[in-house]
């Protein structure tokens, strides 16, 4: 019969008699306290806890170990993933606050003397690189799932854009309207044969495919085929002065078809499509953004999906430069705006009651005792970070 253990046998496996874990080093004194005081909290009643937390290592009480890993277990071969220290203390006091009117030293160009044509202005985002990127990938993909030559030019990449851009201006129930002597629309027909549109629409490329990974990859991209697209317009768009005052915000990109990516978010407009985090201006340009992917894209950080897309978002600002940054209370945390705070990024936002850090402010029911304009704030004494 297969033998089965118990947590407190397993503990007494990777326990040393002294109460050490055996696979700690002696130099790891911080560690070695936390997990000591652990053990001395829950000692006493380690059978009847329902489950037993060891710096991120979580064991139910009912939980088993089978005897093939026993070897393992004996030799103290247990890995602890290390865990963000989520609990930082804050003193929150009630302290006078020192308004002090901070503004950009970040130094602008003038303007240019003669206003840019709508098309120089495409250009300065969608640029010569990136048209003949399309071309080359078009032509690659044609050639390898039918062996066409399709010898397609940047030229012909920037028509077929511009009648893209023009049958959403003037749309028709079927795109070969354009071309039927009915309904014939010359700014369409007269550039580009139905035919050969219809061939550029089929073939149409941003990747080479033979590079995708599978999607058990732990690489794997799922905006692979466009990826080189989004990041050479990034990068055109990072290239613009930025303004001293950025917001951060979602947006949908409206799209009701089938994809994985597709998100539902019942307060915005239009409430399907995929998710965009965006950085813009007071003027409305928008210097920055990211496509949504799920939770995967946002692993690598320490302020959670969505504090590690604001601080990705404003990687690109100039630090030290004192740019305001906004955002609404599902990207805002205490740490967060900490770490913004260091980099001499100053944050306004709105902050969720469950995110506050310890900050213990006035109920929503007595403010409104109170009267309309009341309000409450904290301040911690260390940072200077009111709330």
């Amino acid at each position: 019969m297969e033998k089965r253990y118990t947590i407190s046998d397993a503990l007494n496996i990777v326990l040393l008699p002294d109460g050490n874990m055996s696979d700690f080093d002696d130099d790891d004194d911080s560690d070695h306290e936390s997990l000591q005081g652990s053990l001395d909290d829950h000692g006493k009643d380690m059978e009847d806890e329902s489950h037993l937390t060891l710096g991120g290592l979580c064991a139910e009480s009912d939980q088993t170990f089978d005897e093939d890993q026993q070897d393992n277990a004996s030799s103290a071969e247990v890995q602890i993933k290390p865990q963000r220290d989520k609990k930082k203390n804050y003193i929150w006091e009630k302290i006078a606050l020192c308004p002090q009117k901070i503004t950009t030293d970040y130094v602008f160009s003038d303007p240019p003397q003669e206003v840019p044509s709508p098309y120089e202005y495409f250009k300065m985002f969608i640029t010569d690189d990136i048209i003949k990127h399309i071309a080359d990938e078009t032509n690659l993909y044609a050639m390898q799932t039918d062996g066409k030559e399709l010898g397609q030019t940047p030229n012909d990449i920037e028509q077929f854009i511009g009648i893209l851009l023009f049958t959403g201006i003037y749309p028709c129930p079927s795109y070969r309207m354009y071309w039927e002597n009915s309904s014939r629309f010359p700014a369409i027909a007269d550039v580009m044969a139905r035919n050969r549109f219809e061939t550029l629409l089929r073939y149409a490329h941003y990747n080479n495919n033979e590079k995708m990974k599978e999607r058990d990859h732990p690489d794997y991209d799922p905006l692979f085929k466009v990826r080189p697209l989004l990041d050479k317009l990034r990068n055109q768009l990072k290239i613009i002065e930025p303004e001293e005052r950025q917001c951060i915000d979602e947006q949908m990109i409206p799209f009701k078809g089938r994809s994985s990516l597709k998100q539902y978010l019942k307060k915005k407009p239009r409430k399907w499509g995929f998710k965009v985090f965006t950085r813009s201006g007071v003027s409305g340009m928008m210097y920055d953004f990211e496509i949504y992917t799920g939770k995967k894209m946002n692993l690598a950080g320490d302020f959670g999906v969505s504090g590690n897309s604001v601080m990705r978002m404003v990687d690109s600002l100039p630090k030290e430069r004192h740019f305001k940054v906004y955002f609404d209370n599902w990207f805002a945390s205490v740490p967060l705006v900490e770490a913004l705070k260091d980099e001499k990024k100053w944050v306004i936002a709105t902050i969720q009651k469950n995110r506050l850090s310890g900050c213990v402010l006035d109920s929503d029911s007595k403010l409104k005792q109170e009267g309309r304009g009341s309000y409450d704030y904290k301040v911690d004494k260390k940072m200077e970070l009111p709330l």
